[in-house]
């Protein structure tokens, strides 16, 4: 018979350890966030710092070096599916947040398409790893990381959060 590891099962990696490092990154991140905002020129006000900025934050701050790590690291094997779950969790968590955050206009500003386009393409990385087009899988998530740069950037144009908070 073959071994758990041969027939894809989870020999070698504990979901345990991925769900805690995923959990501890999060926290350390939002911690880190809440201390920024406080020690930050201008202090940061409480409207600045509201709790959708901060899981915001949580979980697309981790999602740019672990998608670097994942794009730049070998496929298909299991550390690279978890760690792909885990990223695609920490997408959407930053998407979704993203609704709460109005900013500059007060409503939804041209920032939000990545919000809408992101779930989208993850759905789409999803099943086209499943259905193993590899093709259609690396270009959903290549769409996706590009998207999460993309936002990234424009989160410190003047006006916004991060800018005051960076630049004073």
């Amino acid at each position: 018979m073959a071994s758990k590891a041969a027939r894809g099962g989870t020999a070698g990696v504990n979901p345990w350890v991925v769900a805690a490092t995923a959990v501890g990154t999060v926290l350390v991140t939002v911690l880190l966030v809440a201390l920024s905002g406080a020690m930050a020129p201008g202090g940061g006000t409480d409207e600045d710092w509201s709790p959708a900025l901060a899981v915001h934050l949580g979980t697309a701050v981790p999602a740019i070096p672990l998608g670097a790590w994942l794009l730049a690291r070998r496929k298909g094997d299991r550390p690279h599916r978890v760690a792909g779950r885990l990223w695609m969790a920490l997408m959407l968590g930053a998407s979704v947040s993203s609704f709460w955050l109005t900013g500059l206009t007060g409503g939804f500003s041209p920032i939000h398409v990545f919000s809408v386009v992101t779930p989208l393409s993850i759905a789409r990385a999803v099943w086209a790893a499943r259905t193993g087009n590899m093709t259609a899988h690396r270009y959903a998530v290549i769409g996706a990381y590009v998207g999460l740069l993309t936002a990234g950037v424009f989160a410190f144009v003047p006006g916004r959060v991060l800018n005051g908070l960076l630049f004073g």
